[in-house]
């Protein structure tokens, strides 16, 4: 599932890097999501296949500490590409005068610090126990806190905000537009919201289905570290995960209808041939 999923994904992000038409501004964070999940597909099929292969190769004393680091940056980075488009409109709705909010350069601002706090509060991870290759247990807690709960929280708070905002906006427009006596920038914002918000929807759509996916391994996991769990039971939810990710990746396909399109008619002369 995870070699599918990786695949997939470089599927979708080849055409949008190369064709011009597709290098719409927001399409920065499709492709930034599709790097994340990329990123996180890799290392689990590194994974899956080195504990098929040797186990205890993967899991050195001498390189220990940077897969465990690599596998909980690699796995943060997809909720928190996420995150970041809400907070990119969040700024766009808030501060709709400020053209500096509409720029690459912005966009670009909000990935950077996206993978820069992945990185930095990915750090702690790099703490264990000195004789085996594991993390000390309360550990499993900050994990299950930066990469699900944090997340879940602020995503909510920030789109309830939004939501609330475009509301009210809607709101005070409508009357004036009842009257005849609306402004070009009001008119624009009003559409602006309506577009975007399609976007932050289907955002908000891949967010719980990786929350949905994740969620019950990490709290496992944590739960493990008090009471042992069947393997059975912790493979299980690790392919539910598995499945969360390879959802997203084909969500990424039917979000975008002019991406769909082009591939069909890529397809469709080699397979009538």
């Amino acid at each position: 599932m995870v070699d599918v999923s990786t695949i997939v994904t470089i599927i979708y992000s080849i055409p949008i890097i190369l064709i011009p038409r597709f290098r719409h501004r927001l399409h920065a964070f499709t492709i930034n999501t599709c790097i994340t999940m990329l990123c996180c597909s890799i290392y689990w099929f590194v994974y899956c296949i080195m504990t098929i292969v040797n186990v205890h190769q993967f899991y050195q004393l001498s390189t220990c500490s940077i897969v465990l680091y690599t596998q909980i940056m690699c796995t943060l980075q997809v909720p928190l590409a996420l995150m970041v488009v809400s907070i990119h409109r969040l700024c766009c709705v808030v501060h709709y005068a400020k053209t500096f909010f509409k720029t690459k350069l912005w966009i670009s601002v909000c990935i950077l610090c996206q993978w820069l706090v992945g990185i930095l509060i990915s750090l702690p991870t790099i703490i264990r126990n000195p004789t085996i290759c594991a993390m000390p247990f309360w550990m499993n807690y900050y994990v299950l806190m930066i990469i699900i709960i944090i997340p879940v929280l602020l995503y909510i708070i920030i789109n309830v905000i939004i939501f609330k905002y475009v509301q009210s906006s809607t709101r005070r427009i409508q009357p004036r537009t009842e009257t005849m006596v609306v402004d070009n920038n009001s008119v624009q914002q009003l559409k602006l919201n309506r577009r975007d918000i399609h976007l932050l929807r289907h955002m908000i759509i891949m967010f719980f289905v990786f929350v949905i996916g994740w969620c019950p391994i990490y709290i496992t996991t944590v739960v493990n570290a008090h009471i042992p769990v069947d393997l059975l039971i912790l493979k299980i939810l690790s392919l539910l995960a598995e499945i969360s990710l390879f959802c997203n990746v084909i969500d990424l396909f039917l979000y975008s209808h002019d991406l769909r399109q082009f591939l069909k008619s890529m397809v469709m002369p080699c397979y009538h041939s």
